[in-house]
């Protein structure tokens, strides 16, 4: 008890100090927003807007509120991850200045400098060790949870109304049926990475993480999303042949179970009469990849990949954030594609060769710090930080911009956090191993 009542007053002292951070970036966001379209006058650049010449003093700003926030000790911990964020986020600047501002270049670039930055900058300074690592992914498993709850709650209620029909798909407040499959993921990854590696497991919350499990695939299997389904094969192979301990007997019968399990679910709405298991149109969109079918949305989506690579030969230092839509007209059905839903694309076409260079190294170190923190010591928030980092990846490159795949950029920032630098129980694990090898 006392345990929690000292870690519930270091995140107060720290909630604190970054309230004015917080504020700072809510405040100027609103900016953005009221500003609009208004333009001052500035030597040798003409009229620009209000939007484009505030980016920049945000970003240092911010920075700057961040380093007088009496959270010094995390800044020095975290130089290097830090000073990858700043030169990721400098290479994004020259972007802000190309082309012509939309209402939606100016939505854009004021969520990407505010929203999406506080979220990568967080994730070095609230988490300090494995034990706050491990809290803060229970945090975000129980919110996923709820958000696919709710989203297999709709399809529940759907097919109780004898409304399901082939094109019905889950909501959950306001969510995008993606943003379901996305929540599914996560808890079904946080289910079974502790029922792999968590040590300390009782028997009975090992039976109800394997029935949370059965619950995350229905609903992931429910939304239809055909990313989440291929994030999910791959991210739990890893987890299972790549990063728990068990025998290859047992690695390959846990991972044949849930792919039966899979199948089954796939192929219920022509099993099951009169009940309807997940949507008819959910399980179609899903084996439309197995038929050679890419479907209305697939079709455009190739159509904005190819049109972003072609944009990019033509202009190396992009078109400018928000400007895909001024510069190619793609359409899935009535509804208009405005960025390319695949963030390497978004980036090389929209802020160049040189941001996208950046982006890769930043994912790239991402993923080496993160696979050799869970090589330091294996607990599963390390290796549950792994999978999620594979799967928000996968998940970028055919889904939403790169504000909609914030939670992939903050994961990214969070695996450069250096925990392991302030980490006790790391330092003497590593004293042990080594008087051990002498």
């Amino acid at each position: 008890m006392e345990s929690i009542v000292e870690l519930a007053g270091a995140y107060r002292e720290r909630a604190r100090s970054l309230i004015t951070p917080i504020s700072l970036s809510i405040a100027v966001y609103a900016i953005f927003l009221i500003s609009g379209k208004r333009e001052i006058p500035l030597p040798l650049f003409g009229r620009v807007e209000i939007a484009v010449v505030l980016a920049p003093v945000v970003f240092v700003a911010f920075v700057f509120f961040i380093y007088r926030s009496g959270l010094r000790e995390e800044i020095s911990r975290n130089k290097s991850g830090l000073l990858s964020l700043v030169l990721l986020y400098a290479t994004f600047l020259p972007a802000v200045f190309i082309g012509d501002p939309t209402d939606y270049t100016i939505a854009k670039v004021a969520k990407l400098f505010s929203i999406t930055l506080l979220g990568m900058v967080a994730q070095f300074v609230l988490i300090r060790n494995e034990k706050e690592l491990g809290a803060f992914e229970t945090a975000l498993a129980l919110v996923a949870l709820v958000i696919a709850a709710a989203g297999q709650g709709s399809v529940i209620a759907k097919a109780a109304q004898g409304a399901l029909v082939g094109s019905t798909r889950p909501s959950a407040f306001g969510s995008t049926y993606l943003s379901v499959a996305r929540a599914a993921l996560v808890v079904f990854l946080f289910a079974q990475t502790r029922v792999l590696l968590d040590r300390h497991l009782t028997k009975g919350m090992r039976i109800f993480y394997e029935f949370l499990s059965l619950f995350s695939l229905w609903t992931l299997v429910s939304a239809g999303s055909r990313a989440g389904i291929l994030s999910w094969m791959i991210t739990f192979g890893i987890l299972v042949f790549g990063l728990s301990k068990k025998t290859t007997a047992e690695k390959v019968k846990r991972y044949a179970i849930f792919v039966l399990l899979l199948i089954v679910l796939l192929k219920a709405p022509s099993l099951i009469n009169n009940f309807m298991l997940v949507p008819e149109g959910s399980a179609a969109r899903i084996e439309m990849p197995l038929a050679g079918e890419a479907g209305e949305s697939g079709n455009a989506r190739l159509v904005a990949w190819k049109a972003s690579l072609v944009g990019a030969t033509r202009n190396p230092f992009g078109v400018g954030w928000g400007r895909f839509p001024s510069h190619f007209e793609i359409w899935a059905g009535n509804v208009r594609i405005i960025y390319p839903h695949n963030l390497i694309l978004e980036v090389v076409v929209e802020a160049g060769i040189v941001a996208t260079l950046a982006l890769l190294m930043f994912a790239a170190l991402a993923f080496f710090r993160s696979y050799r923190s869970f090589r330091l010591r294996d607990g599963w928030p390390r290796a549950l930080l792994l999978v999620l980092l594979v799967g928000f990846a996968l998940n970028s490159l055919f889904s939403f911009d790169i504000n909609g795949n914030r939670m992939f950029m903050a994961l990214m920032a969070l695996a450069l956090n250096n925990i392991d630098h302030a980490d006790p129980s790391v330092k003497l694990a590593n004293a042990e191993t080594d008087s051990a090898g002498s």
